[in-house]
Parts: structure tokens; sequence; C-alpha cells
């Protein structure tokens, strides 16, 4: 009996000394692999193992989770660096334009061969370079803003259309000098949304802005009520050798290749989708039949 009992805790400590053997051998393996993950630096890597023990699950699947986390912080950083570059590219393109033109046009005033309605014309150039780059800080300052601050809105009731309608009358002079059409609906069933107006407002402006710069002829005004959402669609003619990428239209710096695009920083539309999203609407863009709708949607 007592050799039974002898070989019984043989047999255990042996099973013991072997389990934790395996254990070690585990723990190696898994040391090896996290040590690998920074050399080898790619995404999908995940921890493995082979012995059947709750504990070491666990840890590895722990161990797996802030990989996981790990990763995406790294996507995130890959992203923003990618954006800090592209946002400096383009900062730096659209400033030298206007720069240009003031540096070359301050020169041409010197000279003394300059007649009366050369000098006015100079002076013209110039006041109107001066303010694309006092627009083009206000986008980039909004831009900044918007990709840095994560602050909850006041959102308070809003009329959307009757905004709207303001602000289309307040650009009536520039729709008159491009010659454009701006056609309003008829009647309208105003109902307001919640929303921060400053935001919303320059929303409006940058739609405004866009179809200025692409419109031929018409700009439409649509407002509707349906049971679930308020919404705002402004749609305006293009040129037929016009090519647009609906699929960028928000990104940041698209401008298409219009013929008044020359003043686009191709962040309006980027900037308004923006802060739509930040005051829980939706912001959306189809081209049919030589036309392109923006359109704004708000829940009731």
């Amino acid at each position: 009996m007592t050799t039974i009992i002898w070989l019984g805790v043989g047999a255990l400590l042996l099973a013991s000394f072997s389990y934790i053997l395996r254990l070690r051998y585990e723990l190696k393996q898994i040391r090896q692999q996290v040590q690998q993950i920074p050399v080898i630096g790619q995404h999908g890597t995940r921890l493995f193992f082979t012995l059947r023990d709750r504990t070491v699950r666990d840890l590895v699947a722990q161990l797996n989770q802030m990989i996981e986390y790990y990763e995406a912080q790294q996507t995130q950083i890959q992203g923003r660096e990618q954006n800090l570059q592209l946002s400096i590219t383009g900062l730096s393109h659209d400033l030298r334009t206007p720069l240009t033109a003031i540096n070359g046009y301050t020169q041409l005033l010197q000279q003394a061969e300059n007649t009366p309605a050369q000098q006015a014309q100079y002076i013209e150039i110039i006041e109107r370079s001066v303010t694309r780059l006092l627009e083009l800080t206000d986008n980039f300052y909004e831009l900044a803003r918007l990709e840095t601050t994560a602050s909850k809105l006041k959102l308070v009731p809003v009329a959307l259309y009757q905004l709207t309608e303001e602000l289309f009358l307040s650009f009536y002079d520039q729709f008159q000098q491009h010659q454009l059409q701006v056609t309003f609906p008829k009647s309208v069933n105003e109902q307001k949304i919640a929303a921060a107006p400053v935001l919303l407002t320059r929303v409006i402006q940058n739609i405004i802005q866009n179809a200025l710069r692409y419109a031929v002829k018409h700009v439409v005004i649509d407002y509707q009520v349906t049971e679930q959402e308020i919404i705002l669609t402004v749609k305006n003619d293009f040129a037929a050798t016009e090519q647009i990428a609906i699929e960028h239209i928000f990104e940041r710096f698209y401008t298409g290749n219009a013929s008044r695009n020359t003043s686009a920083s191709g962040l309006g539309l980027y900037i308004a989708q923006k802060l739509v999203t930040r005051m829980h609407g939706k912001m959306s863009a189809k081209v049919a039949d030589n036309w392109f709708y923006l359109q704004l949607a708000f829940t009731k």
C-alpha cells in the first residue's frame, strides 16, 4: 500500500515537473514573440501558445489586446503625420499664389512709366490677393480648430432655411457679378434644427463659395421636411468639360479643374462636412446630368 502511495506521489511530482518545464518553455516562447513584434513591425501579428492552461491563455489574450491597441495607436499616428504633411504641402501651395501676385504687382507699381489705369489695375489685383490670403488664413485656422478641439458643442434651435436664404441674399452682388441665377423654393414648411448658429453659418457660406466658383448659370435651393429629417439641397450646373471626382469631393485640398477654381483651397467642403458632422448632421454630394448636388440632412 505504501509503495502504491509513493508511486502515486512520484507520478504526480513527475507530472508537475513536466508541466513546469512546458510552462517555462511556453513563457519563453511568448517572451521571444513579444521581443520580435517591434522588429517585425507588421500589423496583424499576434501571440500564440500551445499549452492548454487557462492562466496562460488569459495572459496571451491580454497581450494580444495590448498589441491591437498599439497597432491602432500607430495607425492613428501615421495618419496624423500624413495629414500634417498634406496640410503643410497644401498650405505652402495655396499661400504661394497670392504672395507671388502681391510681390510681383508691388514691383510693377514701383515703375515710373505706369499709367494711372495700370496703377489702379495693379492695386486691385493686390487687394484681391490680400483678401485671398485672409480667406486662406481663416480656412487653415478653422481646420486646426476642427482637428484639435473635441469640446462638446452647445446646440440651439436654428431655422435652417431662413438662415440659408439670408446668407444667399447677402452674396447677391457676387452672384450678379458671375451672372448666376439663384432659385429659391416657392414655399417652405420651416422647422428648426438643433445646431450651432456660428458653425452652421460657416457651412452655408462655404457652400455658397463653392457655387460661386463652379456654377455656370444656375444655383437652385430646395428644402424638404420628411418624417425623420430636415433636408437642405443646393445644386448648381457645371461646365461640361469639368470632371468631378465625387468620391474625393470632401477630401482636403480637392479643387477639381474648373476654370474659376484658381482661388480655391480645397478646404471649403472638407470643413463644411466636418462641421455638419459635429452638429450630428450628414452632408453628402452627388453628380447627375451636369448638376452638382450638396445635401445637408438633420434628424428631427
